[in-house]
């Protein structure tokens, strides 16, 4: 079937050429990847469940292909419960960087203690009444606050082992 560029017009607003002087192709074709440079102290944290393996199967191979299989930076996975096996040995096979698995302490997932938990859920079910994405599932507003609340501490020269900072021990 032939693409009738007219008719596209007619749904999509017009695109703008991009400017090359400030926006320019970083590369053209293939490059040798330059793992020479100092690198950033840093590591890839996921919060993941272990029904959402599939998922994070496709990310952590999207991540190696693109990026990691030069630069092995560390993963560190975070659960609110405690990882199975099954999830533990699959994403290990999916990386030869150094891969570490972890429990939430339920303190830090959980509500703050000056939160009523009952206003809180009257709060999310409203979200989810009115179709906010993601808005009624109490586990999404965890993962927010738990981002903004703790993961951010470590944002600036972190050497810390993360597992000190953030999980149960």
């Amino acid at each position: 079937m032939l693409r009738d560029d007219r008719l596209i017009s007619v749904f999509l607003p017009p695109c703008r050429k991009i400017s090359e002087e400030h926006d320019k192709v970083f590369a053209t074709g293939c490059l040798e990847i330059d793992t020479s440079q100092p690198r950033a102290n840093a590591a890839f944290v996921v919060l993941a469940r272990n029904k959402e393996l599939d998922g994070v199967i496709q990310s952590v191979k999207s991540i190696e292909r693109h990026f990691n299989r030069w630069y092995h930076y560390p993963y560190v996975f975070l659960n609110d419960a405690e990882f199975n096996s099954t999830f533990k040995e699959t994403i290990t096979n999916y990386t030869s960087a150094p891969v570490e698995f972890g429990t939430i302490d339920p303190k830090q997932w959980g509500f703050p203690d000056w939160i009523d938990p009952k206003v809180a859920k009257e709060g999310i079910a409203k979200q989810g009444d009115a179709a906010i994405m993601y808005g009624g599932m109490e586990s999404y507003h965890a993962m927010c606050r738990f981002y903004s609340g703790y993961v951010h501490l470590g944002g600036s020269g972190m050497k810390a082992d993360v597992g000190q900072i953030l999980l149960q021990t």
